[in-house]
């Protein structure tokens, strides 16, 4: 008998996690547009995510964008605190002054 031990998806779902900020569809396209000036909310978000690291999540039904970091990625030697000052130096790079204390713990599961 064979027992799975690993991570298991249902194809049906995306699962997001992650340190960041949620955004209304609408809101960051006109934000990313201005800087970046893609009439595609896709191409600006691949855009900041090579130029910063960060990651985003779209989630189709709600409109929502979510984006920042995999609380994955903390390094080993850097301290919560430390990890979210790093999620804000990258939203400074795309023009975002966004504080450590206004990054959100994100969990969604989005249905396909």
């Amino acid at each position: 008998m064979k027992i799975k031990t690993d991570f298991v998806t249902n194809s049906s779902s995306t699962s997001c996690v992650m340190w960041g900020i949620p955004f209304d569809e609408d809101e960051i396209f006109e934000k990313l547009n201005e800087k970046y000036h893609d009439y595609n909310i896709f191409e600006a978000l691949k855009k900041i995510s090579k130029i910063t690291g960060l990651e985003y999540n779209y989630n189709y039904e709600e409109g929502n964008v979510y984006i920042g970091i995999s609380p994955f990625s903390i390094e080993d030697y850097q301290t919560g605190a430390e990890f979210k000052h790093s999620i804000c130096d990258k939203f400074k790079l795309i023009g975002m002054d966004i504080k450590p204390n206004h990054l959100q713990i994100i969990e969604d599961i989005i249905y396909n």
